[in-house]
């Protein structure tokens, strides 16, 4: 995963009319918590933050957190937004150790010009995201799955994945993540008898 930093500063008051006043003035509240520590209250500049996922991996991320001077490791667990996605109201920062394993989602990303798509088959993307669990540091931000060698009627499932073996996956192994279907009337010629007396074409 990749790690970006984000400056951040302590938030003293709750309630939703100081949010609202710190959201009005270009910050989100937001909130660090973790394991053997207190809920730490901070804000943290909207602009920031904005850009900080729309650039390289979104929200799958390492954010070193400098609130005022103190570190925190963390990753992105929850963003509430307004009714229309356009404000962000709350960010939840979950605090990490790149020393211990982390479980999430990691995004499967197909590319590739597939042979069996050329041929008129159709492709089914059933899995768009995997659980991984390993170290922060060796989860990768995404899969990518080369389907150019797919013909009709292959698939990719789980156990074909190759990844590192510092990274465990936690789906199904015979899950299928990527499947090239035959064509239906393509199919159903196939299993339509032939009459006798009659050559198959």
């Amino acid at each position: 995963m990749e790690q970006v930093n984000l400056k951040a500063e302590l938030k003293d008051t709750t309630g939703k009319e100081k949010c609202k006043k710190i959201r009005q003035a270009g910050f989100i509240p937001a909130v660090v918590y973790g394991k053997d520590m207190e809920n730490v209250m901070i804000q943290v500049s909207a602009k920031d933050f904005q850009k900080l996922i729309t650039t390289g991996s979104g929200t799958r991320v390492i954010v070193n957190l400098d609130v005022q001077g103190t570190p925190y490791t963390t990753t992105i667990l929850e963003i509430q937004k307004d009714v229309f996605q356009k404000e962000f109201y709350h960010i939840d920062f979950h605090k990490i150790s790149l020393n211990e394993n982390l479980q999430t989602v990691v995004p499967v990303q197909l590319t590739g010009d597939c042979k069996g798509v050329k041929s008129g088959g159709i492709l089914e993307h059933h899995m768009h995201r995997v659980r991984v669990e390993g170290l922060p540091l060796e989860i990768p931000d995404k899969i990518t799955l080369d389907i150019s060698g797919l013909d009709q009627g292959e698939h990719i499932a789980v156990k074909d994945v190759k990844i590192s073996d510092k990274v465990k996956l936690l789906e199904n192994p015979d899950a299928v993540i990527v499947v090239i279907q035959v064509p239906k009337i393509a199919a159903e010629a196939e299993k339509e008898p032939v009459a006798a007396g009659t050559k198959k074409k």
